[in-house]
């Protein structure tokens, strides 16, 4: 019998393979990033994610972020304690309606642009609030990572970027 990256880890979903040879390693943590200025437009633009979660709600005390981009912003993230998709930028948008489901893949969209940012999960009901653009428009956008304390507890599975602003119905079709 020829076994080959079999892994052996504590918790429910398995972790991406950390190759050994003959002793223990530590993980480092996973990540993604893109560069911002050739992927997203700080002005306008809408993102889709769909993220495993292996329990509908996190750790009390901490945000789960999707996307984190430079200078604060950030279109999808969970919000502590509750199971609601959110959208920051100089204003926060709660979708209230929006509610994760823990064991299977959940789907978010957001959109930003003018005056307004919308934020959807699930094809739930859309939340609007008002939108301030962000800066820095240059830097990395992380996927699946604030910083250690807010990583996303699961998976993301699909990650999608437009500079344009998708209408709300487009939203809710996107994550139905």
């Amino acid at each position: 019998m020829y076994l080959w990256g079999a892994q052996v880890e504590t918790g429910s979903d398995p972790s991406s393979y950390i190759p050994t040879t003959t002793g223990q390693v530590s993980r480092v943590a996973d990540s993604l990033g893109y560069q911002m200025a050739t992927n997203v437009d700080a002005a306008v633009g809408s993102s889709y994610t769909e993220c495993y979660l292996p329990v509908a709600t996190g750790s009390a005390s901490k945000n789960q972020s999707q996307l984190f981009f430079p200078g604060g912003f950030t279109p999808q993230f969970f919000q502590a304690p509750t199971k609601n998709n959110s959208f920051f930028s100089g204003g926060t948008v709660f979708g209230t309606g929006n509610s994760r489901t823990g064991g299977t893949v959940n789907k978010g969209a957001s959109a930003w642009g003018g005056a307004t940012a919308s934020i959807v999960l699930n094809g739930g009901a859309v939340a609007t609030n008002t939108f301030t653009p962000f800066s820095p428009a240059v830097g990395t956008i992380l996927v699946g990572l604030q910083t250690p304390d807010h990583s996303l507890q699961g998976s993301i599975k699909n990650v999608k970027f437009w500079n344009t602003r998708l209408i709300d119905p487009q939203l809710v079709s996107l994550t139905s």
